[in-house]
């Protein structure tokens, strides 16, 4: 690229410590710059940054970019895995990258980095997400900042955002499919919901024929014969209107009584349209403060966590911080009302953050399989 006529300061640095790992000026001029793969090496998150170097440190208005660690499935073919961080989209993880950050930041206090996998973009896709859960050791937790929704075929009008089809309600997320190409590999985002005809025959068909072509999260959990073993027990879905139905929470296992050490599962997501990054979106100063103050709320939550509070512990957490947080997260009385876990929200129950599942009522640690509480 040319460079006009400063110099330009590329940084990279570590995501979790701000480690400075590469830092160069780079000349007025044409210019080709590769950044060594060794200032990389060990790191799962990083951020790339780009600024004139004519103004002082303070004074830069850097341009920034979310870099991740390549995932190479042979790296945790057979290991322990406690952890897996879904990252689908460019722009809903630079939206959330304090929350996204703190969470790692939780994660690597509870556990070793070759503990956890993070897949980014689409990496994001249904073969690696098998492979995640059945081709490594360990009840998981699942971390997912993303594009979500309550419903299967429903269409927004984008400036508007009125509906103009409801479509199914059928909780799913962003999820891509690999597609062998002539020439190059590549990935359609299908989404994965809740549950299709693939796993309940008897379900209300999806529109669209999308039963058969958007994977379903019942099968990619339990297998396709109900394997009896859970694969996933707490599972963290930061897309919008994620937790608006509990359907998604039902497929994880939320509504099982198991007969195990540590309680139930417990899923944890959205009742609201939060995660949009459209125009109209970042154009209205009050839906943009709402995104920030629930931005600031999960990093709280997450810093919590990693400190080993239990969930509880860190709701509670949350629920003393200024009003602005509070509302944006449990609603006007600023507290959440679903305490119990139950999977059937009433009309007074306005928490835009909720939790479904018998593992928020035990006391559940943050993605602790098999820990003393």
């Amino acid at each position: 690229f040319s460079l006009g006529e400063n110099e330009l300061n590329l940084r990279l640095k570590d995501a979790l410590s701000e480690q400075i790992l590469y830092d160069v000026n780079i000349l007025p001029g044409p210019a080709d710059v590769q950044i060594p793969p060794s200032a990389f090496e060990g790191k799962k998150m990083a951020v790339f940054s780009a600024a004139s170097a004519m103004f002082a440190e303070e004074e830069q208005e850097r341009y920034e970019a979310v870099l991740s660690e390549k995932f190479e499935r042979e790296t945790y073919r057979g290991k322990w895995i406690r952890f897996l961080v879904l990252l689908p989209d460019r722009r809903v993880t630079a939206t959330y990258k304090e929350a996204v950050f703190a969470a790692l930041a939780a994660i690597e206090k509870r556990t070793s980095p070759l503990s956890y996998i993070v897949l980014t973009g689409t990496e994001v896709n249904y073969d690696n997400l098998r492979f995640s859960l059945w081709n490594t050791y360990g009840v998981k937790t699942i971390i997912f900042f993303g594009h979500a929704n309550s419903h299967v075929g429903r269409i927004v009008q984008r400036w508007t955002q009125q509906v103009v089809r409801e479509g199914v309600q059928r909780t799913q997320i962003q999820c891509y499919a690999r597609r062998e190409g002539y020439f190059r590999t590549q990935y359609e985002n299908v989404g994965m919901a809740s549950y299709t005809r693939q796993t309940r025959p008897d379900a209300e068909p999806l529109p669209d024929g999308m039963d058969q072509r958007i994977f379903d999260f019942s099968r990619l959990v339990r297998g396709a014969n109900d394997y009896p073993f859970i694969k996933v027990d707490q599972m963290y879905v930061f897309g919008c209107l994620s937790a608006r139905y509990p359907d998604m929470a039902i497929a994880l296992g939320c509504n099982n009584l198991r007969d195990h050490s540590f309680k139930d599962m417990l899923y944890c997501g959205f009742t609201e349209d939060v995660t949009q990054n459209n125009a109209i979106w970042f154009l209205l100063p009050r839906l943009r403060k709402l995104l920030s103050l629930v931005n600031q709320g999960l990093v709280i939550f997450f810093n919590a966590l990693g400190e080993g509070d239990t969930i509880p512990q860190a709701v509670s957490v949350l629920q003393q911080q200024d009003v602005g947080i509070r509302e944006a997260l449990f609603g006007k009385d600023g507290n959440l009302n679903n305490t119990q876990g139950l999977l059937d929200r009433d009309s007074t129950d306005d928490d835009t953050l909720t939790f479904y599942g018998l593992g928020y009522v035990g006391n559940r640690r943050f993605g602790y399989y098999g820990a003393q509480q």
